[in-house]
């Protein structure tokens, strides 16, 4: 029994719903990264206020992609048996809500579990955005249309980051989190006003083990296993990279003020242009070929990032930024297109191992960094990306890819 409807009826560019669509998906893209990572560029700020360890510190942006984590998996099973507009919407405005309490965390644990328990409402626009585009766009404008979606994610990351490292600075960081969490509020409840209802899609109650049998076999088809290895690295790397270049240029021998580091994170603007861009080439060219080209130019930034001069730092940052959701845009249109029947169950997998990739790597080479320098983090991190370039030559070949509906049961 295949749960797809045989009649489509795609949103086309040109039409009202394509273009509510695209506000939407926007919206979304803007509060999930906007509150998922509201406490990266003030890790510092939460060190001193809490009085814990450097360390310690970054547990407060690694605990809301746990969250996310948490979430991810369990949509893997029931993702499809829940309406796809209702569901973003209540974890939109429910994850807004959660931003507004964190002021009130009197220890650092409590804000923790509020970060917990945003990553898990935020789980749900994740879990089924990628596979909304894929159902109810034209399959020759969903790379497009994921690029819009990824950019309202850099946009959101960049104001959201800027915007908390200068409110912090002047005001406080419970300032900053009300100023965020409102706008977010105010975003959630504009979507539910805009998106459009599902056209291709009607919620079923598909046996969790035949769900648990999906996840079985992306797990053991090595195109797909490939392309959640991509995933977990990028962001992880990614996330290292933004997490740990305050740490370096507020102190020696940089000794920036935090206005000054806050400008960093207007770098996410090269990041909208990478997905823009390698969201257009997937209409013209071979995803695997962009990937791998993409790729290759995360690991050359990487390389400039070693070079000890600001100049240096900007454009390999810049580089790297503009790599990552380059990659991060091919990668999800290859699992969103060859999942076939198992669309939300391949893209849930893809999210769960892109977002745990940010807690891990990030965490790791946190240690790396105040225990051995700079120069060890980049290293850690680019072994990484050297790893994933090969595993992307070797398995995400021709005779690798996947059929439509390949095997998956239903």
């Amino acid at each position: 029994m295949n749960d797809i409807e045989p009649i489509k009826r795609y949103a086309v560019p040109g039409t009202l719903r394509f273009r509510r669509i695209r506000i939407s998906v926007l919206l979304i893209g803007l509060t999930v990264f906007a509150q998922l990572y509201i406490f990266q560029p003030i890790l510092s700020a939460l060190r001193d206020y809490y009085n814990i360890a450097h360390t310690s510190a970054s547990l407060a942006v690694s605990t809301g992609t746990v969250g996310i984590a948490i979430g991810l998996f369990f949509y893997v099973f029931y993702a499809d048996t829940l309406a796809r507009k209702r569901l973003i919407a209540i974890s939109m405005l429910v994850a807004a809500v959660l931003t507004l309490l964190t002021p009130l965390a009197t220890n650092f644990n409590i804000l923790l579990l509020i970060n917990i328990l945003r990553g898990l409402a935020l789980s749900g626009t994740t879990a089924v955005t990628l596979a909304y585009l894929a159902e109810e766009i034209n399959p020759r404008d969903v790379g497009v249309a994921i690029s819009l979606y990824i950019s309202g994610n850099t946009i959101g990351g960049m104001g959201g980051r800027v915007l908390a490292t200068l409110l912090t600075g002047w005001y406080g960081w419970q300032t900053m989190a009300l100023s965020i969490g409102a706008a977010c509020l105010l975003m959630g409840l504009l979507f539910t006003q805009l998106f459009p209802r599902s056209h291709n899609f009607r919620p079923s109650n598909v046996a969790p083990r035949i769900r648990a049998q999906r996840m079985k076999i992306f797990l053991s088809t090595p195109y797909f296993l490939m392309l959640y290895f991509v995933g977990f690295t990028i962001l992880g790397v990614f996330v290292s990279l933004y997490n740990y270049m305050p740490f370096l240029l507020e102190g020696d021998p940089y000794n920036y003020p935090h206005y000054v580091v806050a400008l960093i994170f207007l770098m996410y603007t090269v990041g909208i242009f990478g997905a823009l861009i390698f969201g257009k080439l997937t209409t013209r060219y071979p995803s695997q070929l962009l990937l791998e080209i993409s790729l290759l130019l995360y690991i050359v930034g990487m390389g400039i990032l070693f070079i000890p001069s600001l100049s240096c730092l900007l454009c390999g940052l810049a580089l790297t930024t503009f790599s990552s959701f380059a990659v991060h845009t091919v990668a999800s249109h290859m699992v969103s297109m060859k999942a076939g029947i198992g669309k939300s169950s391949a893209t849930c997998l893809y999210w769960l191992f892109y977002y745990t990739g940010s807690t891990v790597v990030g965490y790791v080479s946190g240690f790396a960094y105040f225990h051995y320098g700079w120069n060890a983090l980049l290293l850690f991190d680019l072994t990484l990306l050297v790893l994933v370039l090969i595993g992307a030559r070797l398995f995400l070949t021709k005779r690798f890819i996947p059929t439509e509906n390949f095997y998956l049961p239903s």
